[in-house]
């Protein structure tokens, strides 16, 4: 199906295409690099754009060209789409003027009021696609945790959204900006994995699109966050969004920001590009079904994982060492119903931590390896002044933004890290960051297993 624009994007097109000829790129460059604009092929290792389909995307474009039913996106965002002059509102606009069949509505979120305003919509077609932007900014993947009922589950609820999709058809993920270049490629790899496996479980018929978001005009920050973007979207076969080679392009020109991290209305036209050109063409005989990795069973090398003995239930199960913490075996709030019961754990402000010395497990098959350190939680109460941090081995600790967390739900937070030959695997687990007082969570399992995000359930 042929690409529609309206007139203002011909004439930010035009303007753009000025300044570059003044810079010495010839328009019908600039031009070709235009009409190539694309996405990934099924192997999104290849992320050089040239290819405009991916099977990531074939559920919702066969749907959206059949038109015969109400379909759902939900995009989690930074600020580089959060607004109603940027991409996730453009895009929401395009499909209504190429799937004419569809009414399209654009649902901002109120990040005063905590809930989707009244939303904006475009076409008139017969049925209805739902565009949820859950775009904050200065956000990172795991600001979803705090508000993940309303922003995410509560979206399918027929009460609140009436006459809508009764799931969601397609996720998209935009962020990069605000993590951080001092932490380990595999710890952010992590950090888009606890938030879009989640979301999986719930969604598992649905496509998944990273954005590599772009580069920023006078610095190569973020190139952490990108490699992390590739790696785990590589492993996974998601749909990469390919904004940074688009930017890189045209020489990161002064044209495309407003400031020297976010784009104006001519790199938002990228962003829109990027997304666009994945959609467009993306029908293939056979879709994909993502199964979470919190689905799939890993080999757990962790004595005592799920906390099946304690020989005291007034400390720590065996093998675990607390400090600073009040324990206790909770059998009121759990999440395995098999077992049914978990490890409630309180800060007293006296250095909290749980830890594990040298692990009494298959410790030596760890040596030399990648291995994923993860724990199934679920906040109860109090304000946590550093979030969830870690410490292995002799590393320093492992970031943490001090988000807080949902109390409604239980939540995955899983770690990275690579083990010497020369070292034992240990760890240490600060469930606050610091030394306040008040913070409690529940722990329903704790696991080690070998490989970058492989999860044990």
């Amino acid at each position: 199906m042929a690409e529609t624009y309206n007139g203002n994007d011909l004439d930010r097109l035009a303007d753009l295409s000025d300044r570059l000829t003044a810079k010495n790129i010839s328009t019908k460059t600039f031009v070709g690099k235009m009409a190539d604009l694309g996405g990934m092929q099924s192997n999104v290792s290849e992320i050089d754009g040239s290819v405009n389909a991916h099977s990531q995307l074939s559920k919702i474009e066969t749907k959206l060209v059949e038109g015969i039913e109400n379909l759902k996106i939900f995009v989690t965002s930074d600020s580089t789409g959060n607004s109603d002059v940027e991409w996730v509102h453009n895009f929401t606009e395009w499909i209504s003027l190429n799937y004419t069949n569809y009414t399209t509505y654009w649902y901002e979120w109120d990040v005063d009021n905590n809930i989707y305003k009244t939303p904006v919509s475009f076409g008139s077609g017969s049925v209805r696609c739902d565009v949820f932007s859950y775009g904050i900014g200065g956000s990172r993947p795991d600001h979803l945790y705090n508000t993940f009922e309303t922003s995410v589950e509560d979206i399918i609820n027929e009460s609140s959204y009436p006459n809508t999709s009764k799931k969601v058809d397609l996720i998209i993920c935009n962020h990069g900006h605000n993590l951080y270049d001092t932490e380990t490629v595999e710890n952010v790899e992590c950090r888009f994995a606890d938030v879009i496996e989640v979301l999986l479980q719930i969604f598992a018929d649905a496509g998944v699109v990273l954005f590599l978001q772009n580069p920023r005009e006078t610095n190569n920050d973020g190139y952490v966050a990108r490699e992390a973007v590739v790696n785990y979207a590589t492993r996974r076969n998601f749909a990469i969004a390919n904004v940074y080679k688009l930017f890189m392009d045209l020489d990161k020109d002064a044209s495309l920001y407003a400031d020297f991290i976010h784009p104006n209305a001519n790199g938002q036209a990228l962003f829109l590009q990027a997304i666009t050109k994945l959609l467009v063409g993306a029908r293939y005989k056979n879709g994909i079904s993502n199964v979470s990795l919190f689905n799939n069973n890993g080999l757990n090398i962790l004595k005592n994982s799920k906390f099946e003995t304690w020989s005291n239930t007034s400390i720590a199960p065996d093998f675990f060492t607390a400090v600073g913490l009040t324990n206790t075996k909770d059998t009121v709030n759990y999440e395995d119903r098999i077992r049914a019961s978990s490890w409630k754990i309180e800060t007293t402000g006296a250095g909290n931590y749980i830890s594990m010395g040298t692990v009494l497990c298959n410790a030596v098959r760890a040596k030399g390896k990648y291995v994923t350190v993860g724990m199934r939680y679920k906040y109860n109460s109090g304000t946590p002044v550093g979030g969830l941090t870690a410490q292995f081995m002799t590393e320093p600790l492992s970031l943490s933004y001090g988000f807080s967390m949902n109390p409604n739900r239980w939540f995955w937070k899983t770690w990275s890290i690579f083990v010497p030959y020369s070292e034992n695997l240990k760890f240490t687990i600060f469930p606050d960051g610091s030394t306040s007082n008040g913070y409690s969570i529940n722990i329903d399992r704790m696991f080690i297993t070998i490989g970058k995000n492989q999860i044990d359930i």
